[in-house]
């Protein structure tokens, strides 16, 4: 099990009038999981973050993030790398009343600081494919939200 907790900047891009929106704020999650060879490990991972606050292009919006999702990658001790997929992908922006919901996937790099900490960048691209708003569903992949994600993790092994 892998407790984190970090800093994040989100940034959303509008495919239809193609502005770009960037907010920063903090993220939290833990990652578990088993190493199934020297090597190679295989878990999973929940992942949120914010409140996001954004100007006229995402409409003064306030997103927080929430993804569940599975992560396979290569642990070498001192240096770790990491892909990992999101099924369930959801960003509910609190000041507009709805939500949006799709998968994700995130790239990531560790390295150990020393046994008890580690130092990740990971890179986190979200599938936009719905609108939930007033118990309403439409389709919706107006949006493209990219997550830069910078933070500490402290690793316990059982």
């Amino acid at each position: 099990m892998e407790p984190y907790v970090g800093f994040s900047k989100l940034e959303v891009t509008d495919s239809v009038t193609t502005y770009k929106d960037i907010s920063d704020n903090f993220i939290i999650g833990v990652r578990s999981g088993v190493k199934l060879t020297n090597n190679f490990l295989l878990g999973a991972d929940y992942h949120a973050g914010g409140p996001y606050k954004f100007g006229v292009v995402v409409n003064r919006g306030s997103w927080t993030t929430k993804s569940l999702g599975l992560v396979a990658g290569f642990d070498y001790k001192v240096i770790r790398f990491w892909y990992g997929y999101y099924p369930q992908a959801r960003i509910d922006d609190t000041f507009n009343n709805f939500s949006l919901t799709g998968s994700a996937y995130k790239i990531g790099f560790g390295f150990e600081i020393n046994q008890k900490l580690r130092v990740n960048l990971e890179l986190m691209s979200y599938n936009i494919t719905k609108r939930l708003y007033s118990y309403m569903e439409e389709d919706f992949s107006q949006y493209s939200p990219k997550e830069t994600n910078a933070y500490l993790s402290v690793p316990v092994e059982f």
